[in-house]
């Protein structure tokens, strides 16, 4: 449904808005498959 982009950005959005959830916050593994599909400030951007 989503493009890999597009699935990578969902994927640290959801973690993003559920870190009282997981004590852990966001994995390095989002951050990483984020990086690979959007440039350096794209990631970060989604949570401003």
């Amino acid at each position: 449904m989503f493009t890999d982009a597009e699935g990578a950005a969902l994927e640290l959005t959801e973690q993003g808005t559920r870190i009282a959830d997981a004590a852990g916050g966001v994995t390095d593994e989002a951050w990483a498959n984020a990086a690979k599909h959007h440039d350096e400030d794209r990631p970060a951007a989604l949570f401003g």
